[in-house]
């Protein structure tokens, strides 16, 4: 299975993501770069303090490069108003609930780690790249002191 995945990043700190495949098991699949929610969930169990957290608008803050969104074409009614002819559009944004969505996000948290992993300490960093299940932080540890630290992190 061959995998391609181009990135950019927008002036504004925007990640675009492509992702090509060459399979077609694959492209109707997708590819898979989501954590397990199995992994997730059992190390939520693994320290007696919780924290979960959400990132808000996840899908929305990742664009579709503009040559890749002519594949996200949809029909849809102006202004709702279903009597008249629906036009064609595209989505600018991932689309939440598509096939690759979920990875998108997580190849965006993925590589926001690795680019900032000088300004955060080790376990923030692994909390980020082994913690979230698409848009969902969920991360157990030892005191109130840590859930602390980890959070003002977060953030």
């Amino acid at each position: 299975k061959f995998l391609k995945i181009s990135e950019r990043v927008h002036p504004h700190g925007i990640y675009l993501i492509t992702f090509s495949f060459i399979q077609k098991s694959s492209i109707n699949r997708g590819c898979d770069l989501t954590n397990s929610l199995t992994g997730v969930l059992t190390r939520l169990s693994a320290q007696p303090i919780a924290i979960m957290a959400d990132i808000e608008k996840m899908f929305y803050q990742l664009r579709v490069p503009t040559e890749d969104s002519r594949y996200l074409r949809f029909r849809w009614w102006p202004s709702g108003d279903v009597v008249k002819e629906p036009g064609e559009f595209q989505m600018l944004f991932h689309l939440f609930g598509g096939v690759s969505s979920p990875s998108c996000p997580n190849y965006a948290l993925q590589k926001t780690a690795d680019n900032n992993a000088e300004y955060f300490d080790k376990d923030t960093i692994q909390t980020v790249r082994t913690n979230f299940y698409v848009d969902d932080c969920l991360k157990s540890v030892e005191d109130n002191r840590q859930a602390s630290r980890l959070v003002s992190q977060l953030r």
